[in-house]
């Protein structure tokens, strides 16, 4: 029973003491790393001072990648910056980096949710005739070694099943959690510079992609997240999903294939935390860079480059 206490204390001041720290904006932290960078501190000691803020703000893709348009950046500073991106997702980014525009009607709402829905469906069909191959790079809470692996992601394609088996963690697999979810209205923001609707997002217990995880797992876990779109065409650019542990953030940008535009994956961060002290999580990222992709069908044959060609 005092071991129980012990433990319930600790959370307990724990969550005091965070709670007490002054929290900064993600652009004052963006401004302090860019100081630190600039004097030549080392990757591991900004990593750590990172580690150490508490954000006000969402810390954006945006933000991220204006700092490392000036610097070169280590990859433990690079993992710190994805965990504090991931802790403030659900945060609001700040006010003067997104649309000034007013909340769109209930009546646009459902025209954008209509056509995200019809995208979403029109691009799974599709995107089964297409297969990629992918860098994984994995690293764990600042003291793990880099291990760069290639292999063959396959998409969802009747012949090459057996290539993946789990296949629901491919990138497409991500997008699959749209089908039959339910959506709320989050805020405007930008992607690549173009106004983009968001939207919350919490998976259907009904989706087609749900009922077939169920037949392989007990309890399939379920997912919720946030997707960002263009709300004239419902071409989804950038997903987060999240379950209880972990969360999934897909970029799609355009890919040109025989001639044609496609909105593919170009990259995938996943952020798993395990169960610690609040003032201690244990962290792993895994990075997932699709390339090489092909158009395939029943005939296809299609070879790879050598790992690192």
């Amino acid at each position: 029973m005092r071991s129980i206490c012990f433990v319930a204390g600790v959370l307990l001041i724990s969550a005091a003491i965070a709670a007490e720290q002054p929290r900064s904006t993600a652009e004052e932290l963006v401004a302090e790393v860019s100081g630190l960078l600039a004097r030549g501190v080392s990757d591991k000691k900004i990593a750590g001072s990172i580690e150490k803020v508490h954000l006000s703000d969402c810390l954006t893709d945006k933000l991220i990648a204006d700092l490392t348009k000036q610097y070169r950046i280590g990859p433990y500073t690079t993992f710190a910056l994805d965990i504090q991106a991931n802790e403030s997702q659900a945060l609001m980014p700040s006010a003067d980096t997104i649309p000034s525009d007013l909340a769109p009607s209930a009546d646009q709402i459902d025209l954008m949710t209509d056509r995200l829905r019809k995208y979403v469906d029109q691009s799974l069909a599709s995107w089964k005739k297409f297969v990629a191959k992918s860098s994984i790079t994995r690293l764990a809470n600042y003291k793990g070694e880099f291990r760069v692996q290639s292999g063959k992601i396959w998409y969802p394609h009747e012949r090459f099943q057996f290539e993946l088996p789990e296949s629901v963690n491919t990138p497409i697999g991500h997008l699959r959690y749209l089908q039959g979810a339910t959506f709320h209205w989050h805020h405007w923001d930008f992607c690549g510079g173009r106004k983009v609707a968001v939207f919350d997002f919490a998976e259907s217990p009904d989706s087609p992609f749900h009922r077939t995880l169920r037949r392989e797992l007990d309890k399939a876990p379920y997912q919720h997240g946030r997707v960002f779109f263009f709300p004239e065409d419902g071409t989804v650019c950038r997903l987060v999903a999240r379950d209880s542990t972990s969360s999934a953030t897909t970029v799609f940008g355009p890919i040109q294939i025989d001639g044609s535009t496609y909105w593919f994956s170009t990259s995938v961060i996943i952020m798993t935390r395990f169960d610690q002290l609040p003032r201690h999580p244990l962290w792993r990222r895994r990075i997932w860079i699709p390339t090489e992709y092909h158009r395939v069908d029943a005939q296809s044959t299609v070879t790879y480059s050598p790992p690192g060609v």
